[in-house]
């Protein structure tokens, strides 16, 4: 099914714009933007205390989301005890110095010879305490303070945490700790493992106690350092969730996008849908509008309705792709995940792209293919710009590439960096990373290097061992592909 007419389908291409222009990736849960794939029901569970997840995959969204009541009410109609229980923030993004120490104040406590379990109880302490608490202080007390009244009184702390259980259980409600964003509390490795497994010490403390719980959200590589060395950290094992996104899960997200525009912008698109489905595929629930359950979890359905807009084929013939599958497959990092937020990216530009390029082109449908393309292009840029935030010794690395043409021997790949940085890996990351995490293992040289960038999937190893780079960095980086989506300034 076509678009429709040449204004109909520019129409269509400023409601996608519309629809997707409000992505606010710092705070992004709204009712609206709020869609559960299949594999994070786990992660939601009161019960996960580990939830792992990959840049993008919704570790700051759902933390935003647990925090905000009118979204639990949501989510507790099919996640149980969400609509009766008050969820804190133990650690995020955001500066909270009464609830918990920033990156700063983190190091100073560290450096004065307190340890992470002191900090990670004194937090926890300060947020779960019953009405009348055993050990006083306020939150606007010194930090130094707090972390020694605390280590100083375990009998009044235990208590406390005792008194605030039987509150709980008492009021029939729940109080859940989410703690996001720990890649922020250091910048060395040793230190950053040593936080992480005493917070994971501090889950396993409050764990016993039905009321009173502890969500958190790491990136695989601090998990993988973490857990272990220290007793019973099987039993926080069992209880890990991965935040991952299939195909269907990202254009289910993307058609929630799209059927919430506002005012006119979303009655088109849902029309569009309804009309290449052929019957009511979208139930309106208070002012937001939602995917039907069997749309959602169905590949050929949602293959319906993404052809609708981009129609079924990357250019004039078949053999080059199918949109919808071919856009995820080219938003994915080298682990294979591809990310909400670079598809809506992609989607986004591309509906741009159209409207600029295309608005008097007889293709038949909103999204052009090779506005598509651009697409993964602008997402590909904003990918890139992510990863130097939470990696910034690869942007000097991976910037060395740019004109290479992958894919490369790995020693072809090593010859280029040492060209690039004589002087060694070190000197090549430290600018770069000195307020945050290093290369993990840029002591082996550029071999580490390259196995780091591997293991984040910012590179790949073919089946006959040469480096090759995913779409989503190699196009922001400038890495040529023959055959492959060229980079663009």
């Amino acid at each position: 099914m076509t678009t429709g007419s040449t204004s109909t389908r520019q129409r269509v291409r400023q409601a996608v714009q519309v629809a997707i222009s409000e992505d606010q990736p710092d705070d992004p849960a709204t009712k609206e933007t709020l869609y559960t794939p299949r594999s994070h029901h786990r992660a939601l569970r009161l019960d996960a205390s580990i939830v792992i997840g990959g840049r993008g995959a919704g570790k700051t969204f759902w933390t935003s989301a647990l925090r905000k009541e009118d979204l639990r009410q949501r989510l507790g109609t099919t996640h149980r005890d969400l609509d009766v229980t008050d969820v804190y923030a133990g650690h995020a993004e955001g500066s909270n110095l009464d609830a918990y120490p920033d990156a700063a104040t983190f190091a100073q406590l560290l450096d004065s010879g307190f340890t992470p379990w002191d900090v990670w109880r004194t937090v926890v302490h300060g947020l779960l305490s019953p009405t009348k608490s055993r050990l006083q202080y306020s939150p606007e007390t010194p930090w130094p303070t707090k972390v020694q009244k605390v280590r100083s009184a375990p009998e009044e702390v235990a208590r406390d945490i005792e008194a605030a259980q039987k509150e709980r259980a008492t009021e029939g409600r729940h109080t859940l700790l989410v703690f996001d964003a720990l890649d922020r509390t250091s910048s060395t490795w040793d230190r950053a493992d040593d936080i992480a497994r005493d917070l994971l010490r501090t889950a396993l403390w409050i764990r016993p106690f039905k009321n009173l719980h502890i969500k958190v959200f790491l990136r695989d590589d601090q998990y993988q350092r973490a857990i272990y060395d220290f007793a019973d950290a099987s039993k926080l094992k069992a209880t890990e969730a991965k935040l991952s996104w299939e195909r269907e899960d990202l254009h289910g997200l993307l058609w929630q996008r799209l059927i919430n525009a506002p005012g006119e912008d979303g009655e088109l698109l849902r029309k569009i849908g309804q009309e290449a489905l052929q019957r009511d595929a979208f139930q309106q629930t208070g002012s937001v509008w939602e995917l039907s359950e069997p749309l959602r979890t169905s590949d050929a359905q949602l293959r319906t309705l993404f052809a609708s807009l981009a129609g079924i084929k990357m250019g004039t013939d078949r053999r080059r792709g199918n949109p919808y599958t071919w856009v995820i497959s080219h938003l994915a990092d080298g682990n294979g995940q591809t990310s909400p937020r670079s598809l809506l990216r992609a989607v986004r530009s591309a509906a741009e792209d159209s409207v600029n390029r295309y608005a008097d082109s007889t293709f038949a449908y909103a999204l052009h293919y090779e506005s598509i393309k651009r697409g993964i292009g602008d997402a590909s840029r904003g990918r890139v710009d992510e990863l130097r935030e939470d990696y910034p010794w690869v942007d000097p690395v991976a910037s060395s590439l740019a004109g290479s043409t992958v894919p490369l021997d790995e020693q072809a790949v090593i010859d280029v960096l040492v060209a690039a940085h004589p002087t060694g890996p070190k000197n090549a990351v430290n600018d770069a990373s000195k307020d945050s995490l290093p290369p993990e293992h840029m002591e082996d040289g550029w071999g580490g290097i390259i196995l780091d960038l591997v293991r984040i999937g910012v590179l790949t190893h073919r089946k006959d061992g040469r480096i090759d780079m995913p779409d989503i960095y190699r196009i922001g980086y400038e890495v040529k592909r023959k055959g492959g989506v060229a980079p663009q300034r």
